[in-house]
């Protein structure tokens, strides 16, 4: 007896069946689940929005991110309302006619839409990451150039603290060493100052022969030497010992090793010009050469406190441990002849200077208006003779009449008074 179904059909129908129970089966589980993840990324986006969004300054920023949250909202808010009709299914309740409605329910649930639904939802909170990743990646580097700015600027000031600190060192160090220069000898028997004012008098050409002489030359290029020079009165002497001064600086100036010292004798001032006085002016003019003052001389300031004076062998230690620092040593002396005589001044002053010649090979330069006494004491020094050449003369004096207001404009009275005065002067 046949009902019109066959075995096809009831195969067919068993697929259905399955096919529908497959589509169904899960959907309590799926609409759960769904709920949870609309809950949670509804009070994320919640979060955001109150927190993350309000500390975003730049407009372009706060669209991007505003738009993706919105993006996200529209999709939360579809999902709520779709899992609003479903709550029956997972009401779990009891009673044919909420079973019914239940199945029918399940049978409304789409699980795949469902699925592409979450999708989006993932996609757009991938998105709203990243642009929360970006801005996160640039506050950090906004961070790292405010700190390495801060950092810089906080290295800036120590370098300027430190370069005021050592300003501020560096002045103390030359006020100490000016202090100790000073507690050495006074400023007021430096001849620095006299140095320059003959150097300001001379006259291009004047003197020439004498640096320009063989005699010169020897001493000039000879460690140890001595050039002993003679001369009348007014000649020109200490004219050409300034000339000596500045050949000398000129070739050794920028040699820390060359110890250099230089004297100007005067008849006016022998009362200050003794043996220990000129000695201590030689002791300045050595520790000035050195760009730090040597560490026994600031010792023994220190100890003095700077108020007490050189004893005499305070002075000797200090000479002997200068002149030994140098290469090479130079004293210049001019007018020795003018020191005091009759109280056995000038005398002294010789010894002591050839005593340290002979120990430490000074090379020596005298000028005086006689030489036997320190030519007897120095047997090996050179000796020459400075007189007034008329070429020197002549250089002067047509200089002097040519700028004079008397003669300026007549030449051929200025020759006759330059030869009338080269007669009568007869080399003074």
């Amino acid at each position: 007896m046949s009902f019109g179904f066959g075995i096809g059909d009831c195969i067919a129908v068993i697929e259905v069946v399955k096919k529908i129970h497959d589509r169904v089966k899960d959907s309590p589980d799926q609409i759960k689940n769904t709920r949870q993840d609309v809950e949670a990324i509804s009070a994320f986006i919640k979060r955001e929005e109150t927190s993350r969004l309000n500390g975003i300054t730049d407009p372009l920023d706060r669209a991007r991110i505003h738009d993706s949250l919105a993006s996200c909202k529209r999709i939360v808010q579809g999902l709520q309302s779709d899992l609003n009709k479903f709550k029956e299914v997972e009401s779990g309740g009891k009673g044919l006619r909420m079973k019914l409605k239940q199945s029918v329910q399940r049978l409304k649930w789409d699980q795949k839409e469902n699925a592409d639904t979450r999708s989006r939802m993932l996609t757009s909170l991938a998105l709203l990451e990243g642009e929360f990743r970006r801005l996160d990646s640039e506050v950090l580097r906004n961070t790292n150039v405010a700190v390495n700015y801060t950092q810089a600027g906080v290295e800036r000031l120590h370098q300027r603290l430190d370069t005021k600190d050592q300003m501020i060192e560096r002045q103390n160090q030359v006020a100490e060493r000016q202090a100790i220069l000073d507690w050495i000898c006074s400023s007021e028997i430096d001849y620095v100052d006299q140095q320059k004012a003959l150097k300001k008098r001379r006259q291009r050409g004047i003197g020439e022969w004498f640096v320009d002489s063989q005699n010169f030359k020897n001493w000039l290029n000879a460690d140890g030497s001595a050039l002993l020079c003679s001369g009348r009165p007014g000649v020109g002497k200490t004219m050409i010992t300034s000339f000596v001064v500045n050949r000398v600086l000129e070739k050794h100036n920028n040699d820390p090793q060359v110890g250099i010292a230089y004297i100007y004798c005067q008849f006016a001032r022998q009362k200050e010009q003794t043996p220990g006085n000129l000695l201590s002016s030689i002791l300045r003019q050595l520790v000035e050469r050195h760009s730090v003052v040597p560490a026994k001389v600031k010792s023994l300031y220190q100890l003095s406190l700077g108020k007490e004076d050189l004893s005499p062998a305070d002075l000797t230690d200090l000479l002997d441990i200068v002149l030994g620092s140098f290469r090479k040593r130079i004293i210049i002396i001019d007018a020795l002849d003018e020191m005091q005589s009759s109280t056995g001044a000038q005398s002294e002053f010789v010894s002591q200077v050839l005593a340290i010649r002979q120990k430490f090979g000074i090379q020596l330069y005298v000028t005086s208006r006689t030489i036997q006494e320190i030519a007897r004491k120095a047997p090996d020094a050179s000796q020459m003779e400075i007189c007034a050449r008329e070429e020197d003369m002549r250089c002067s004096l047509a200089n002097i009449l040519k700028t004079g207001p008397l003669l300026s404009n007549r030449p051929d009275l200025q020759k006759r008074a330059l030869s009338k005065i080269l007669q009568i002067a007869d080399g003074m």
